[in-house]
């Protein structure tokens, strides 16, 4: 009893080793993501800083453009509309660009929340099996010290009958 005692008492230390390493490993994977989402955050500032610079130097360029080709002949017009039509798939890839950067944003927040309530759902049920684990090792000793008390008091019966018995 004695070492099913001490043995269920080095398997609550043990789980309780694991739950300090999981938290651990939780808190350096929550940082972690944290930091991605922070160099994410600000590539995607910066994706959209180039974007206005690169739309506003193409709005420039195209009126530029625009008022060359009042003066100029009909083959010039053709390579006007054929840089603006250019412009305008650059603008539409861009846009489609920032709309892709911003969802795998949004996909980053919900799987770091969900990793987040993953791991501490773990280690809440890791928590609740160290407790199961420290009642039974309580209800085990208190088992112990009871038949502990009823061999003593056996002892003393079977000292005290010897006594008579050889008086």
């Amino acid at each position: 009893d004695r070492d099913k005692t001490n043995k269920s008492l080095q398997e609550s230390e043990s789980k309780a080793a694991e739950l300090e390493k999981q938290l651990a490993i939780v808190s350096a994977s929550r940082e972690q993501a944290e930091f991605q989402y922070q160099l994410l955050s600000k590539e995607l500032q910066n994706f959209k800083t180039r974007y206005m610079k690169d739309v506003e130097s193409i709005k420039v360029d195209f009126q530029e453009l625009r008022s060359d080709m009042v003066s100029t002949s009909k083959g010039l017009k053709k390579v006007v509309v054929e840089a603006g039509s250019r412009i305008e798939t650059l603008t539409k890839e861009r846009k489609g660009e920032i709309e892709n950067l911003e969802t795998i944003q949004i996909k980053l927040k919900e799987n770091q929340a969900k990793s987040i309530a993953s791991i501490l759902s773990e280690v809440d049920r890791m928590k609740k099996d160290v407790e199961i684990s420290n009642e039974k090792t309580k209800l085990y000793s208190n088992q112990v010290a009871k038949v502990e008390d009823e061999i003593t008091n056996k002892m003393a019966c079977v000292s005290e009958i010897f006594i008579i018995i050889n008086s």
